[in-house]
């Protein structure tokens, strides 16, 4: 992996690549992506790639030199995620430590016997460490662009290549950089297909059913495959439609005698296939409803076009930005193709952005239409998380991510006039983002409007949320225009919220508490219903190693840690906000010991958890300036998978995970970026793979050098006893007592753990660091 290289996009003797499309005709059975076994199941690490060989590398010896998958953990975290259909290939699977610098001539061989060459075609993606140099077929070069290896990209080798019968080869060419051995890899994701000479027609895909709103486009379409020349005939009620013979059906003005059941037969000289049936229902919409990428006339956009309908309203790629982008690059698969009628969008045409929140407004005219019988339905995906609002307010709808679309369907919430529907988009890092929205539809009666005084539509809702952290109340409400607002906290006012949302920023304890709004206008007033913001913080502030107890000495597996918070957490099934303490697996993680411990989100040993971005997050104080220009910080810190860095009050600072089976250094010079007051490390850690798998963190000898801190004394009741510790770290703190809270003050003599019974005289305690 050469620096030099690493964020390097090599192009190669072709323009951005269109989107991938579905491939016609048989699959080619012998072509493997690499990382597979014989019946296609991903291989395990370690492991000998039965279908790549080695033709050459900087290393000599005979051509057909085994290729490995690779050792869990680094370089995976800045390489792509492992699955779920292909994995990296290798010189040798520790490519921790590296493979010499050269070039590496990965190759594959497949069989076409029986199957027409000229009808073959190869579509997929490809990545490689440090460049992929060439691609050949049977010897011949083919076009490709392809980037870094931080993602997969798509290749086509398209109809009319150098397929031949019988036996095809593969090879790639991989140029490891540098002047030192360093990681190295290739990885391939590869579909192939051709028709068999004589070949019936088939139905690859059928049309679907659709919903349209009335004076817009009906758009169908089927894929077939078999032998040429395919000819199409569209069909409604069963009669075919004049001039309908292609494999797209476009129907513009489409009214209510547009509505009913559609198919097309698909012929060629073998043979001829009538489709399964698509109904088409036509709705009566109201203005607003767009599928992303189309323009005003439903027709996809052209690459890089500007969507009208989808405003960015909040852009962290391009601040000053609304224009969301018809992507002309996007790493499909994963993400689901464009289809007829639809087509990702973003803040960027290639899909790689900055990481933040990304809010996609669609706006809906009710006008002169009753919202009580409003009905907007879809179906979407976003990369990464994807949250859908209404006028404010959480529908609750979240996005399945971006392999495949789901539905949704809002039956409440909106209001008179005009409504805001906001897809947010939640980008965990710089990497690919955008939103696809498809078969968006609609309808709702219309109604003379009437002045009314306000009505809560969407009732605000509670959460439990982290200290620091970000959360939105929002009530929606309709009634005669303008209406007024009047945010409360445990029944008294909060100074300037007078909107209909309130954002808290960076929460403390002290925001905690019941949350009604008070919407009023010249016919009445109406208060919501309660909403509770619960605030979860440290039991104690401070740097400290992950599984560290109260005490200074390491929890057993299963405790909360005191400490350490998770504040990003993708595991549906294990949502906690304190960490939790884990066992496992050791090995091959690096053991826990007496001072501290792995922690994950999952509370028993098997530390088992969805895959996606874990957020840990460290609060501690500076109390003052001086101490916050001279302070420093140092720990050594251990990730399964990856690690996407650490982050020192949003600042990425300097750390790069081994894996998980040794240490690596964090460390924080003493500058600019301590702050006097609150503080906030985050370390992130990617769980790569498809399936549940370990994840975790380990931090150990964390420091923070040049401040000066408070011990806290901690006191909790247990049995007959009060029980009082204070953490080891505090070196010549001393636990005084008293017999009033005047004094006379005395050291108490006692250690960091204490057991006061409770049929001793009354005293006071509190605890001096000299």
């Amino acid at each position: 992996m050469n620096n030099r290289l690493r964020h390097a996009v090599v192009a190669c003797l072709t323009a951005t690549l269109a989107p991938i499309q579905l491939l016609h005709g048989a699959p080619i059975t012998t072509l493997y992506s690499t990382g597979l076994d014989s019946s296609r199941g991903l291989l395990g690490p370690r492991e000998v790639d039965p279908h790549y060989t080695l033709a050459s590398s900087p290393a000599g010896g005979d051509p057909g030199a085994e290729v490995f998958t690779l050792a869990p953990g680094f370089p995976v975290g800045p390489w792509a995620a492992e699955g779920p259909a292909s994995r990296w290939i290798a010189p040798a699977a520790n490519q921790a430590a590296g493979s010499a610098p050269g070039q590496y001539v990965y190759t594959t061989t497949f069989d076409m016997e029986s199957l027409d060459p000229s009808t073959a075609e190869i579509t997929g993606f490809v990545s490689a460490d440090d460049v992929l140099q060439s691609i050949k077929l049977n010897g011949v070069n083919i076009s490709f662009q392809v980037g870094g290896f931080d993602n997969l990209h798509p290749i086509t080798i398209p109809k009319g290549s150098a397929f031949q019968e019988g036996i095809n080869t593969l090879q790639f060419t991989v140029l490891n950089g540098g002047a030192a051995a360093n990681p190295t890899g290739f990885r391939a994701q590869l579909t192939g297909t051709a028709v068999a000479p004589g070949e019936a027609p088939s139905i690859v895909r059928h049309p679907v059913s659709r919903e349209v709103i009335e004076g817009g486009t009906l758009i169908l379409g089927v894929e077939a495959a078999g032998s040429p020349e395919l000819t199409y005939q569209w069909l409604f009620e069963g009669n075919a439609l004049d001039g309908a013979t292609e494999s797209r059906l476009v129907r513009t003005g489409i009214g209510a005698a547009g509505q009913g059941a559609y198919s097309v037969r698909v012929t060629n000289p073998f043979g001829n296939i009538l489709s399964e049936i698509a109904q088409v229902t036509v709705l009566k919409g109201f203005p607003g409803l767009y599928d992303t990428g189309v323009d005003d006339q439903r027709n996809l956009l052209p690459d890089d076009a500007v969507d009208s309908h989808y405003i960015l309203t909040l852009n962290p790629q391009s601040p000053g930005s609304a224009d969301a982008l018809a992507q002309s690059s996007i790493p499909s698969p994963p993400w689901v193709a464009n289809s007829f009628v639809s087509r990702w969008i973003g803040p960027t045409a290639n899909s790689t952005a900055v990481g933040g929140e990304y809010r996609y407004r669609l706006t809906l005219d009710l006008t002169n239409y009753d919202p009580a019988t409003a009905y907007v339905a879809g179906e979407w995906a976003s990369d990464d998380a994807g949250f859908i609002f209404l006028n404010g307010a959480d529908t609750g709808f979240r996005s399945a991510g971006f392999g495949g679309l789901v539905p949704f369907a809002l039956r409440s919430g909106f209001i008179s006039g005009i409504n805001s529907l906001e897809f947010r988009v939640v980008n965990g890092g710089a990497n690919p983002t955008g939103l696809r929205v498809e078969n968006v539809r609609g309808s709702a009666n219309r109604s003379v409007v009437q002045p009314k005084a306000p009505r809560v539509v969407t009732q605000p809702r509670g959460t439990t949320i982290h200290v620091t952290g970000d959360f939105e109340l929002a009530v929606v409400a309709d009634g005669t225009q303008p209406l007024s607002y009047q945010w409360m906290q445990n029944g008294t006012p909060v100074e300037g919220a007078t909107a209909s949302n309130l954002e808290l920023r960076g929460i403390r304890p002290s925001q905690a508490g019941r949350y009604t709004v008070r919407v009023s206008n010249n016919l009445g007033s109406v208060v919501s219903d309660p909403a509770d913001i619960v605030v979860v913080e440290p039991m104690e502030y401070g740097v400290f190693n992950t599984g560290e107890g109260l005490s200074g000495a390491a929890l057993p597996p299963g405790q909360q840690d005191p400490h350490w918070l998770i504040i990003q957490n993708p595991d549906p099934q294990f949502q906690t906000i304190r960490a939790l303490t884990t066992a496992g697996p050791i090995p091959p993680w690096v053991a826990n010991d007496a001072d501290s411990a792995w922690i994950s989100s999952r509370p028993d040993n098997a530390a088992v958890i969805s895959p996606g971005v874990y957020r840990y997050r460290l609060l501690f104080m500076i109390e003052t300036a001086e101490e916050a220009a001279t302070a420093s910080l140092t720990a050594k810190a251990s990730t399964d998978d990856g690690s996407r860095g650490a982050f020192l009050n949003g600042t990425r600072v300097s750390f790069n995970s081994p894996g998980f089976g040794s240490f690596g250094t964090l460390s924080i010079p003493s500058g600019e970026l301590f702050v006097q007051g609150l503080n906030i490390l985050d370390i992130v850690v990617e769980n790569g793979g498809a399936d549940r798998n370990p994840s975790g963190l380990r931090v150990d000898e964390a420091v923070l050098e040049g401040v000066k801190t408070r011990p806290k004394l901690h006191v909790r009741s247990e049995g007959g006893s009060i029980r009082l510790n204070w953490s080891s770290r505090h070196q010549g703190a001393v636990l005084e007592t008293a017999p009033a809270l005047g004094g006379p003050w005395t050291d108490s003599g006692l250690s960091p753990e204490v057991e006061v019974p409770l049929s001793e005289p009354a005293r006071y305690f509190r605890l001096n660091q000299p």
